[in-house]
């Protein structure tokens, strides 16, 4: 089962996110384990600002959720909503931020990697002019491939189906 690959790849290749705030999990963050040494690490302070944001989804902040080019949300499903990419999008302060994952069950992310958002260009480009989008979600897709072996991401028809409390659609499911 699912649960049995996150068991089998903690403390390897995935680590559950514990919140240095203080207050109970409302929602699970796995950590790939190249992002947790990233943001442990701390050599860079606009990652390890990441805590901030991995411990306001896990401890049930509100979450903001787009689909489009809504500039205001957090949480954002990327191109091809059958691809079951998402983005955390960490964009205070600069330079923003872009945390990659993917839903293994409601309120249950697993966060692969991140980029800044100046290094990924604009999805309107080719890959030749700078758009790193589809290289990213690639990415994503690949790591997540190589922890659960071929098993899919979770899926939902809207956002309640992902997350189920405090979350504010900014637009809607296509």
């Amino acid at each position: 089962s699912i649960m049995d690959l996150i068991d089998a790849s903690l403390g390897t290749r995935l680590h559950l996110w514990a919140p240095v705030r203080p207050g109970a999990h409302s929602r699970v963050v796995y950590v790939e384990d190249r992002l947790f040494q990233e943001i442990n690490a701390a050599t860079d302070f606009r990652m390890g600002l990441l805590w901030n944001e991995l411990d306001h989804f896990s401890l049930g902040g509100l979450i903001t959720v787009g689909y489009g080019t809504e500039a205001t949300c957090m949480l954002k499903c990327l191109e091809r909503q059958s691809d079951e990419v998402w983005e955390l999008r960490c964009k205070d302060p600069q330079p923003q931020v872009r945390v990659f994952g993917r839903f293994r069950g409601t309120d249950l992310i697993l966060a692969t990697h991140a980029v800044y958002r100046d290094q990924l260009g604009y999805p309107g480009q080719t890959k030749f002019d700078g758009n790193h989008w589809p290289t990213e979600i690639l990415r994503c897709k690949n790591i997540w491939s190589q922890i659960f072996h071929g098993e899919p991401p979770h899926s939902g028809q809207t956002i309640n189906d992902y997350i189920t409390q405090r979350v504010v659609e900014v637009g809607k499911l296509p």
